[in-house]
């Protein structure tokens, strides 16, 4: 079966990664597939490559370019003559549907990534004709898949769409094991007793400002100063290291910029905690990572991190925005280990439930049943 992958870019969101491990396994199971992005950043380009997935930049002049879109898509189309087109995200989405009016042939599956009333809160007619063009260009989707059951529940409450099916998001355990095997000490560790990590984008939505709050108040009420890494790039970097330096934590704080995934789960194998500190998340890949690697790990109370998690048996959780809860939490874990320990035990259990393996033979299934 010919699979032609829809996507705007390849950086390093959680949509983006989970094509890194979901495209290999696919493949294997005997699928040609073949990626088509709208221009860059293409960071995890190299990755499919070396797993002989080819990736098309159709360089688009802007990404509503909507004419320019469909010249392109249509010339790869014809040349790779794809059974199935798999949109992702909004565009990636959007465009894959435009498309298959032309080539009625081709079944379309959405894979919805995020939720979409966490955009809801940007206002105007723009985002209104946004929100209703994706609505209507819904009717043309074969099957629309959704992440999470949250994820599910909100598209179904925003758009009253039905028969929306759930395949969760994966990580690979093995590709996880098998970095850690090439693990080298980090420089990042030195110097300090107890290390902190947070993965993601510096976008107000990962809540950076409030994990920078509650570094300052461990400071100053609890005499405790962990190492914190930041591991992510974005618009927000200049006023994340304003906002250290004016607190007076800068010392505490190191900004690694993005790193590729065998450096980072590497790092993440080697600190004591790992934050999600998100104040929107579909799902959470970062924290089934870390908790793979029995790290303990606090994650806020949102919809997509209380759906793979339980609070006390294999993560803390702690309301979103609140810099207390996240203090407080930090606290209990750097001074008691064993809980630590405990959680960080659970956590690989639950992790495993989320496995490549597990849901790989379910898109199989949903290809070949579109195919029928």
């Amino acid at each position: 079966m010919k699979i032609l992958v829809v996507i705007p870019t390849l950086g390093y969101g959680g949509a983006e990664r989970l094509l890194v491990t979901l495209l290999p396994k696919l493949k294997e199971k005997g699928h040609n597939i073949k990626v088509c992005i709208f221009n860059t950043p293409d960071n995890l380009k190299n990755e499919l490559s070396s797993y002989d997935i080819e990736v098309i930049n159709l360089n688009l002049k802007h990404r509503w370019s909507i004419v320019e879109a469909i010249q392109k898509l249509n010339k790869e189309i014809k040349l790779f003559k794809p059974n199935i087109l798999w949109g992702h995200l909004y565009f990636g989405i959007l465009y894959a549907r435009v498309i298959s009016v032309f080539h009625p042939d081709i079944k379309v599956i959405s894979h919805l990534h995020y939720n979409i009333s966490t955009d809801s809160i940007k206002k105007g007619l723009w985002y209104s004709f946004r929100n209703w063009i994706f609505d209507k260009s819904q009717k043309l989707d074969f099957s629309t898949v959704a992440v999470s059951k949250s994820t599910q529940k909100d598209y179904e409450d925003f758009f009253n769409w039905r028969d929306i099916e759930v395949i969760y998001n994966v990580i690979d355990t093995k590709a996880i094991d098998k970095a850690l095997k090439s693990r080298v000490e980090s420089s990042y560790l030195y110097d300090f007793e107890d290390i902190v990590l947070i993965v993601g984008r510096l976008h107000e939505s990962k809540g950076h400002r409030y994990l920078i709050d509650a570094i300052y108040r461990l400071k100053m009420e609890y005499a405790i100063t962990p190492r914190v890494i930041v591991a992510g790039d974005g618009y927000l970097k200049e006023e994340l290291l304003k906002k250290i330096r004016d607190l007076g934590v800068k010392e505490q704080f190191i900004f690694t910029d993005n790193l590729e995934q065998k450096e980072l789960f590497s790092l993440m194998s080697l600190v004591d905690i790992v934050i999600v500190p998100s104040l929107f998340e579909a799902f959470g890949i970062v924290a089934l990572e870390a908790m793979y690697l029995q790290r303990a790990t606090i994650t806020t109370k949102i919809d997509g991190l209380k759906e793979i998690t339980s609070d006390r048996e294999d993560t803390i959780q702690v309301e979103p925005k609140s810099v207390d809860e996240l203090k407080d939490a930090l606290a209990l874990l750097l001074r008691d280990k064993t809980l630590a320990k405990r959680l960080g035990e659970n956590a690989k259990l639950k992790a495993l439930e989320y496995d490549v393996a597990m849901s790989v033979n379910r898109w199989v299934e949903l290809f070949e049943r579109e195919m029928r």
